[in-house]
C-alpha cells in the first residue's frame, strides 16, 4: 500500500505502540522516514521488529538510522535505498558491540563499498544475516571477494553468534574449501544457492556435514555436486532436517545412495 499521504506524526505514534511493524514497499516520504527513525532512536518504545525494505531511506541522517536500527532486534532492509555512509555506520555500530540487533536482512542492497574488516567485526554479533545478491560483483571486484572471505572467516573463527546465513547468488568460488566448510558446519541454517561453488568446496562442505555439524537446514541449489562421493553425500543428507538440491547435477549413483540412506 502507498502510505505517502499519511501524516508523519500519525505513522510514528502507531509505530511506537507496536512490537512489530511491516511497512515495506509503501512509498515512504523523506519526512515520514526521518520522523520514524528519529523517534525510534530517541524514544523508549515497544518496537522490536521492523520491515521497511523497498523504500528510499537515503534522506535519513546517518546517525539517526544507525542509532534506531541497533535498538531493534529484527530489521528487514531488503532492497532499501541506503547510502554507503549509512551502511558503514550500521555495521560499525554492530561491530562495536552493545547492539540488541539479532536479525538483519540486507538482500539486494549493494555492500561492496564496505571494508572487509568492518564486516568481520559486525557479523560476529548477529544471529541471522541475509546478504542475498549483495556482492554480485565478486567475480570482478577484489573488494567484494575480500568481503565474502571476511564473513566466512568471522563464522569459522568460533566466537560468532551467527546461526543462519543467506548468501545466495554471491560468488564464493575463491574462498578456501576448508575455511568455507568449517564455517558452514558452525551454522544451523544456510542458503548457498547459485554461489558458483567449486568441486573441492562442495566435497569439503559435505564431508564436514557427514562427520557431524550443527547444520540442520541447507539450500545448495544451482551448484554442481557431481564430484561428491555418493556415500558422503548420502550420509550428509540423511543427517539434515531439510535440504534443497535442485539443479545440482546429481549422478544416478548419488541419487540411489541418498534415497537408500533416508
Amino acid at each position: 500500500n502507498n502510505l505517502s499521504s499519511l501524516e508523519p506524526s500519525l505513522l510514528v505514534t502507531a509505530a511506537l505502540r507496536l512490537d512489530s511493524l511491516t511497512i515495506a514497499n509503501t512509498s515512504l516520504t523523506n519526512q515520514q522516514a526521518d520522523a520514524l527513525f528519529s523517534a525510534i532512536s530517541t524514544t523508549s518504545c515497544r518496537l522490536r521488529k521492523l520491515s521497511v525494505g523497498h523504500n528510499n531511506l537515503s534522506s535519513v541522517q546517518t546517525g539517526l538510522l544507525e542509532k534506531a536500527l541497533v535498538r531493534l532486534e529484527d530489521v528487514d532492509l531488503k532492497y532499501a535505498s541506503i547510502t554507503d555512509p549509512q551502511k558503514g555506520a550500521i555495521f560499525s555500530a554492530l561491530g562495536s558491540g552493545g547492539s540488541t540487533l539479532k536479525t538483519l536482512n540486507l538482500a539486494l542492497v549493494d555492500l561492496t563499498a564496505l571494508s572487509p574488516e568492518l564486516m568481520l567485526k559486525a557479523v560476529k554479533h548477529l544471529e541471522e544475516l541475509n546478504i542475498s545478491s549483495t556482492l554480485k560483483t565478486a567475480r570482478t571486484s577484489q573488494q567484494a571477494k575480500a568481503i565474502v572471505k571476511a564473513i566466512i572467516e568471522a563464522i569459522s573463527g568460533g566466537c560468532c553468534k551467527l546461526r543462519r546465513l543467506v548468501t545466495d547468488t554471491n560468488t564464493l568460488t575463491e574462498v578456501e574449501p576448508d575455511l568455507l566448510a568449517r564455517a558452514m558446519g558452525r551454522l544451523e541454517e544456510v542458503n548457498l544457492g547459485s554461489t558458483s561453488l567449486t568441486s573441492p568446496q562442495v566435497c569439503a562442505i559435505f564431508a564436514v556435514i557427514a562427520t557431524g555439524s550443527k547444520l540442520r537446514n541447507l539450500n545448495i541449489g544451482h551448484n554442481n555436486l557431481s564430484a561428491v562421493t555418493p556415500a558422503t553425500l548420502a550420509k550428509a543428507v540423511a543427517g539434515l532436517d531439510e535440504v534443497t538440491m535442485f539443479v545440482t547435477y546429481l549422478t544416478n549413483d548419488q541419487m540411489e545412495a541418498i534415497f537408500g540412506a533416508i
